[in-house]
């Protein structure tokens, strides 16, 4: 517990959780990193930095929002960890920047004179993308590792996870917070598209269920979306994990460029609008992210006051992480969480390397030689190199030679042959058709470039459909060339 000797002190994990069991909403902080931007912090330097560069204008900032009625606000540790304060070369103060973020959270409370809680802010590391390997498994584990001991040494039992983009990142950040503290109150928060998915195209209810299951004590939606989107990402988890409390805090819309600067042009009153109709729709807690002034959250605490005085009991719903810390197989690496999609009527997840036999050797090398974390290993031989030759579709319906023309390079050692999609904007046999000829002909793979200038959505999926009832599995999607343009009327030849 961390505890003040003043009047107003830092009130208790205890106490945020008896708060979330009554069902009446509790108000979050708004944005730090753009409020530092607006105060003239420059932006390359990393803004946790500004714990020891600028601590009064970190602690001016919490002040303020905690004169706009935030009960919650969140360290400035972000992105303090030992990844991203590399890029600014100070990876030597991991520790030091996050127990005084903590430290300068304290004494905005004590000098605004207004009892909050403390949140110790983590957010990803940019490492958590892409197929997760053991060794970097690992190394993001110690990285999370290093920041919440930091956090803890400060007496941080409230811990946020926010503006994850990655099931996989997010699942090792909540596995290390309850390696820690298994008793700590832990908040996720997962960013998402402006389709309503994350990148991989996994439903708001889905993550909210998973985080749930995982252990987290709050699930919920930041960063990356305006309010009414966020709105309808936030009410898919209430639905999906009610009545465990979900936290919305979305950005002040979208930023618009103003001489050379991104403004946010949400009003404060659009942003108290869709508060209300979050927790209206059952959402339990309401903050925000970028661009959100103290204004913004005078607004939203208006809707928060106003739903507070006539909310009802509802019980926390807890559910502790599972004993081996997953929730299924997909024969992904150690460390990383697989069945991620487990509750979508979708067909089963592949593992990368058993998608073909190009998947399965670029998986071998990037594991043997390429793997981040280790020294890169030099080849012993040809084995350790994908070697692809690009062979295009003839201007006419002859595909015999190509396919022999492929049938060489194979033979020579060749691993894969790729195939343009109208190469150059100009007219071709489709792709797919001289693929299909090739695979047949000569029992080699393929890769199928897939241009998407001149389809739609609609068409894509087709394509995505038919390829794969084809047995062609591998595919390189790229813009396109644009097409080539003719002035019909000064082309003589045409008339």
């Amino acid at each position: 517990k961390i505890r003040k000797t003043s009047a107003m002190t830092v009130r208790t994990k205890e106490d945020f959780l008896t708060s979330l069991q009554s069902g009446k909403p509790i108000m979050f902080d708004g944005a730090m990193g753009s409020a530092l931007y607006e105060r003239g912090y420059v932006i390359n330097r990393a803004f946790d930095e500004a714990n020891l560069t600028s601590p009064e204008s970190v602690v001016a900032i919490h002040k303020s929002h905690l004169l706009a009625g935030a009960e919650v606000i969140e360290t400035n540790t972000f992105s303090a960890n030992k990844f991203l304060l590399t890029k600014y070369g100070i990876r030597d103060k991991v520790f030091e920047v996050n127990k005084v973020g903590v430290q300068l959270a304290k004494r905005a409370i004590e000098e605004s004179q207004r009892g909050a809680w403390i949140a110790g802010s983590i957010g990803p590391t940019g490492e958590g993308f892409g197929v997760l390997t053991e060794d970097k498994a690992n190394d993001i584990s110690l990285a999370f590792r290093e920041q919440i001991e930091a956090l803890t040494s400060e007496g941080i039992t409230i811990f946020l996870l926010e503006t994850f983009r990655h099931l996989q990142e997010i699942k090792i950040a909540i596995d290390e917070v309850r390696r820690a503290n298994s008793n700590a109150c832990l908040i996720a928060q997962m960013s998402f598209t402006e389709q309503l998915t994350l990148e991989d195209g996994t439903q708001p209810a889905t993550v909210a269920s998973l985080l749930e299951s995982w252990g987290a004590n709050v699930v919920g939606v930041n960063c990356g979306l305006g309010p009414s989107h966020v709105y309808q990402i936030a009410v898919s988890m209430v639905q999906a994990v009610s009545p465990t409390p979900v936290l919305a805090c979305p950005n002040a819309g979208y930023p618009s460029s103003v001489d050379n600067r991104s403004i946010y042009m949400s009003t404060p009153e659009y942003f108290g609008l869709y508060a209300k109709r979050m927790l209206k729709s059952g959402v339990t807690c309401i903050g925000g992210c970028c661009g959100v002034t103290e204004q913004h959250l005078k607004c939203a605490n208006n809707a928060v006051r106003m739903q507070r005085s006539r909310v009802a009991t509802s019980p926390l719903k807890s559910k502790p992480p599972s004993a081996d810390g997953t929730i299924g197989s997909s024969g992904s690496p150690p460390g990383v969480s697989s069945g991620i999609n487990a509750s979508l009527p979708t067909l089963p997840l592949v593992p990368i390397q058993e998608r073909s036999k190009l998947a399965e050797k670029i998986y071998r090398i990037f594991s043997n030689r390429l793997d981040s974390g280790k020294a890169r290993a030099k080849p012993k031989d040809r084995t350790e190199f994908v070697v692809s030759v690009e062979v295009n579709p003839a201007q006419g319906l002859d595909v015999l030679k190509r396919v022999e023309i492929a049938r060489t390079l194979i033979n020579s050692g060749v691993d894969v042959i790729n195939i343009a999609d109208g190469p150059r904007a100009s007219v071709r046999m489709n792709n797919a058709a001289l693929g299909l000829k090739i695979q047949e002909g000569i029992g080699c793979e393929v890769i199928l470039h897939v241009c998407c200038r001149d389809r739609n959505l609609l068409g894509l999926q087709s394509d995505l459909l038919g390829y794969h009832v084809l047995g062609l599995h591998n595919l390189v999607v790229i813009t396109g060339d644009p097409p080539k343009m003719v002035c019909f009327y000064l082309n003589p030849q045409i008339s």
